[in-house]
């Protein structure tokens, strides 16, 4: 039970997870510090609160850039040892050169499913959407169900571990708004952890297409804690059309539950 307590206090970077979580980074692939080991047939999860400023940003399907701030919360959860589901849901405020807008986001879901789990090596698929919440009207979202699909690969080795995703992510809708954009993404997420804290980095990417230019960002974060913990993190992006910066600070708590040895 210890080890299994003491990995999943620090589960949960979340939905917006890493900070930059970049529009096709992989909602369903766990975080650096959620990786297996641990879960053996118990159940762990938490929930986090974080708020993100972005500066620069130019969404999908968006020609202009904004400033962007947004407060979300996540809810994650292990349910056994090998199936993964998260929930998010936010408020956005959208800064133009022309006016500011404020309104709900996108509600988002996505499910990870661990198919191979050695001491050290984990590797799944998942799957997640993108809910239309958010108004298209103001800039907001684009009043269309967005998926992502694909496959994630975990490796731990005593204090260091690692996540690296890649999938592809479906936008849009031809009959509505924007012709549909298939987008090939992928995601790198790392961690160090000595006591209470962790040093976190993380890099997304997302190719161009012939509607959406290429996105890439990188960045890293401190995190503090146990079961409850604080988060800092900044991004810088890497091409024109990813935001120019973001910073991010979050709070949140986890809790896990021992697996039941048969016969109890």
């Amino acid at each position: 039970m210890g080890a299994l307590h003491n990995t999943a206090t620090l589960a949960l970077l979340g939905l917006a997870g890493f900070p930059g979580n970049s529009a096709s980074a992989a909602d369903w692939a766990p975080p650096a510090t959620d990786l297996p080991g641990v879960f053996d047939g118990g159940a762990a999860g938490g929930v986090r609160v974080a708020a993100e400023h972005a500066i620069g940003l130019v969404p999908a399907f968006r020609s202009a850039s904004r400033d962007r701030t947004e407060v979300s919360g996540v809810a994650s959860a292990w349910v056994g040892p090998a199936v993964r589901l998260e929930l998010g849901w936010g408020w956005l405020a959208d800064q133009t050169a022309a006016e500011q807008t404020t309104g709900p986001s996108d509600f988002r879901l996505g499910t990870g499913l661990r198919l191979l789990h050695t001491d050290a090596i984990s590797m799944g698929l998942g799957w997640g959407a993108k809910l239309p919440n958010a108004t298209n009207e103001d800039g907001l979202g684009t009043d269309e169900t967005d998926v992502d699909f694909g496959a994630w690969a975990g490796l731990q080795r005593g204090p260091w571990s690692g996540v690296a995703s890649v999938g592809l992510a479906v936008l849009g809708n031809p009959l509505r708004f924007a012709a549909q954009d298939d987008v090939p993404f992928a995601t790198i997420e790392g961690a160090w952890t000595s006591g209470r804290w962790s040093v976190l980095c993380h890099a997304d990417l997302a190719l161009a297409t012939s509607r959406n230019p290429a996105r890439a960002e990188a960045g890293g974060g401190l995190r503090y804690g146990g079961r409850f913990f604080g988060e800092v993190g900044g991004t810088a992006g890497l091409t024109p059309a990813a935001a120019d910066g973001r910073v991010l600070i979050a709070i949140g708590t986890t809790w896990a539950l021992p697996r039941t040895p048969p016969g109890e």
